[in-house]
């Protein structure tokens, strides 16, 4: 199993920041199966979705982290196994619509 993960102070305001971070992550990986010399065929996204009263919350009480959150989590099987870093990255690319 090769992945990329990145769970501490990562703030997308946009969808187009998230984009660019998943692509960010996409490269990663690509680099890394390229270096073992293997393709992945399956992709997982996890996400940590602030609650819609998250600021709220943490004011109230002492949070250390990225404070209340749902977490989410999709996997999704690619049509063949690459490691291409563009194949990757649109992948979870619509994971991440799909959430």
């Amino acid at each position: 199993s090769v992945g990329a993960q990145m769970s501490w102070g990562v703030r997308c305001a946009t969808m187009d920041v998230a984009e660019d971070f998943v692509r960010q992550l996409a490269a990663d990986v690509s680099r890394r199966l390229q270096q073992l010399k293997k393709v992945g065929g399956v992709v997982h996204l996890k996400l940590w979705r602030a609650l819609p009263n998250a600021a709220e919350l943490m004011q109230r009480k002492s949070y250390a982290g990225h404070g209340p959150c749902d977490v989410l989590s999709r996997s999704k099987i690619m049509l063949k196994a690459t490691a291409e870093t563009e194949i990757i990255a649109k992948e979870v690319g619509s994971v991440l619509h799909d959430l």
